[in-house]
């Protein structure tokens, strides 16, 4: 990331994040774990009431399928991280795509789903 102070999961040390952030990438690809500033911007609340600073991700999984999901879940379990799962994010009002705890792995579903059985 860059000089930007990075967010991570309640309780988890950065060494801790970075295994699992690098268990994810091998499960997943490269392409569809996002940890940099850019990349998570989306994922902020679009009309935050409490300050932009409240409910930040610290990544973005977007699985392609039932087992990436599966995977990302026992991944994240293993390390005590949390997940934030989400469609679209486009619940504005609602705190959009950020979750709701700050530091949570966003799981986003609609990226590269095309449904969810």
């Amino acid at each position: 990331m860059s000089d930007v102070l990075r967010v991570l999961p309640p309780g988890v040390d950065e060494a801790t994040f970075d295994d699992a952030l690098g268990e994810l990438r091998r499960s997943l690809g490269d392409e569809n774990v996002i940890d940099d500033q850019a990349g998570l911007e989306p994922y902020r609340d679009p009309y935050p009431m409490l300050g932009d600073d409240q409910f930040l991700a610290s990544a973005v999984v977007t699985p392609g399928s039932t087992e990436e999901v599966q995977e990302a879940v026992r991944i994240a379990n293993r390390h005590g991280i949390p997940l934030s799962p989400i469609s679209t994010g486009k619940n504005n009002g609602y705190g959009g795509p950020s979750p709701r705890l700050t530091g949570a792995i966003v799981v986003d579903l609609g990226k590269r789903m095309n449904r969810i059985l």
